[in-house]
């Protein structure tokens, strides 16, 4: 499979579910994300940077099997421990790239992005929204969720530490919001904000 120019986190595949639970990043956190949008009967959904997938295992078991759920990550060794999780739960899992995703146009009803923007350069960033946008169909529905503005003195204080680093700056500067609109997506708003070790966690929703 060809590289992605972002983060890779392949040397974190044993250890990345119970570092993201120990993060409030985990199980429960994906629960929370899983509530935040409505889902109707057959609609296609994919995960962009879906890690160990735990976040359509929960969708999976919110709105049953009705649904088409994929997910797609550059890792392969968190594909491989989605796939184990998710046996006979029908989500296909496959290694790939946001900002080249390898589905036709208008195909999903809905892109959810948890916490993979921060790892992505801001030219990915770009290709990966105008690649979301080419998928989903006409009024589709996205929900990013990821590292945001800091908005209070503790997320201000890690901001500063991470704000170094190329990945997170654009983030931190509340730029997510800007890119989403430049590349046409509609109703662009923030619908929820968690505070957790990483900081101000926004919950980014927007149509197509």
């Amino acid at each position: 499979m060809e590289k992605t120019k972002g983060i890779t986190i392949n040397w974190m595949a044993r250890i990345y579910d119970p570092l993201t639970n120990l993060l409030g990043l985990g199980k429960n956190f994906m629960k929370l994300v899983s509530e935040s949008i409505k889902f109707k009967e057959n609609d296609r959904i994919l995960d962009a940077g879906c890690g160990t997938g735990t976040l359509l295992i929960e969708i999976r078991k919110k709105i049953g099997k009705k649904c088409e759920l994929i997910g797609i990550d550059p890792s392969e060794k968190l594909i491989k421990v989605a796939r184990n999780k998710s046996k006979n739960l029908n989500i296909k899992f496959k290694e790939g790239l946001i900002e080249n995703i390898k589905f036709k146009n208008n195909y999903f009803d809905t892109v959810l992005s948890t916490l993979v923007f921060h790892h992505l350069p801001t030219e990915l960033k770009k290709k990966g929204l105008k690649e979301i946008k080419r998928v989903l169909k006409p009024k589709g529905r996205l929900l990013i969720v990821d590292v945001g503005k800091p908005e209070n003195l503790y997320s201000r204080l890690v901001a500063f530490f991470l704000k170094w680093y190329e990945c997170f700056d654009s983030n931190l500067r509340g730029e997510l919001i800007n890119l989403l609109k430049e590349t046409g997506f509609k109703d662009v708003k923030i619908i929820k904000n968690k505070l957790r070790i990483m900081g101000m966690i926004n919950f980014i929703s927007a149509k197509k």
